[in-house]
């Protein structure tokens, strides 16, 4: 698997790609036939092992939720009102 980042509109993997779609994870033989061509240039090298696996997520403690002090329209509408008077 080779990382590439194209320079100009290309078909990769039978999809068109464009440059803003960044970079694409091509075959080898894909990837070497574009770069060939100047359509796209090998990044693989800024990649490296670790930086592709996936962040570990830390589990929050099991417990009550945070209560929801967010009024909802209702309560709202009847702060305003009072608020009128």
């Amino acid at each position: 698997m080779k990382m590439i980042k194209l320079l100009d509109a290309a078909y990769v993997g039978g999809v068109l790609h464009y440059p803003r779609d960044g970079v694409l994870k091509t075959t080898e033989a894909e990837s070497s036939h574009l770069i060939k061509e100047g359509m796209a240039e090998d990044v693989t090298a800024d990649f490296d092992a670790e930086a592709e696996e996936a962040p570990t997520i830390a589990e929050a403690p099991v417990g009550e939720a945070p209560a929801d002090d967010t009024p909802d329209t209702k309560q709202a509408r009847r702060k305003a009102a009072d608020s009128k008077e």
